[in-house]
């Protein structure tokens, strides 16, 4: 079994906070750091905020974030019509469709060896239902890891880390 860590330090949405205009950032102060289990549009999640900025991952549907805001300016697309939905793994090629939820999330590359979206029978990287678990929990540094299902086409497993 192989397996890939991946961080996400998430400092590359930083250049998008220009988008926010000084006055708003302005507003914002940085508080300790906080993680805790939640919801998020019906499903289950972590949510990190330290005052300034506010994460939401949800494990159940390919270890998404789903909420990257700088106070109340959300910096990631979210599709509501899929709000709160689960669905069973593809058993056949006519059961395969890749559900748009949104949010940031693990894309295998190069996309062209392995055809998705979505996901080929037998992988789960994009949609499967990942564990998660909070890892660090303190004042200055908050850490979530989610952990793909094994992809039973070729052994890799994803494991990603979201500090703040």
């Amino acid at each position: 079994m192989k397996v890939l860590s991946w961080i996400s330090v998430l400092l590359g949405l930083a250049g998008a906070f220009a988008t926010c205009g000084k006055s708003q950032i302005d507003e914002l102060t940085t508080k300790a750091c906080t993680v805790k289990e939640t919801t998020f549009h019906g499903w289950k999640a972590f949510s990190l905020e330290n005052g300034l900025v506010k994460l939401d991952i949800v494990p159940a549907i390919g270890g998404r974030i789903m909420s990257y805001n700088l106070g109340d300016y959300p910096f990631l697309y979210v599709k509501e019509a899929e709000f709160g939905k689960l669905y069973k793994a593809p058993e056949s090629e006519t059961q395969r469709v890749w559900h748009n939820y949104g949010g940031y999330k693990t894309w295998p590359a190069p996309q062209s060896r392995w055809g998705g979206p979505p996901d080929p029978l037998g992988s789960l990287l994009d949609g499967g239902r990942y564990t998660g678990r909070i890892v660090q929990q303190g004042e200055e540094v908050v850490e979530v890891e989610v952990v793909s299902p094994k992809d039973t086409l070729i052994g890799i497993q994803f494991t990603r880390s979201t500090l703040l």
